[in-house]
């Protein structure tokens, strides 16, 4: 009856053993994959704070370029006026040099 009592108290010692190794393999593996989720939530707002000051650029580039499409615009169009007097001021002149040649013809005959 000792023999017995024995070798199941050396049983249940090496399952408590096997339970305890069991139990911090488990705890070692925990660890570690929660070190590795922290390091993936790092990973993660890291991108998206990335993403967030990329979308504020984007915001300022783009209103910049609407300023700058809008200086464009005014200037091609104040051109395109600039343009239309000197085309109309040369034709004027180009009309007074022809009027001033043919008084000049007239007055010299």
């Amino acid at each position: 009856e000792t023999a017995a009592l024995k070798e199941v108290l050396s049983a249940r010692k090496e399952e408590a053993e096997k339970e305890q190794a069991r139990k911090e393999r488990l705890e070692r593996e925990l660890k570690n994959l929660r070190s590795a989720l922290e390091a993936r939530q790092a990973e993660i707002k890291e991108r998206t704070e990335a993403a967030a000051r990329t979308m504020e650029v984007a915001k300022k580039t783009e209103v910049g370029l609407r300023e700058e499409k809008g200086k464009t615009e005014k200037l091609a169009k104040e051109y395109e006026q600039t343009s239309a007097k000197l085309t109309k001021q040369l034709h004027e002149v180009e009309e007074a040099l022809h009027t001033h040649s043919q008084l000049a013809t007239e007055s010299s005959q």
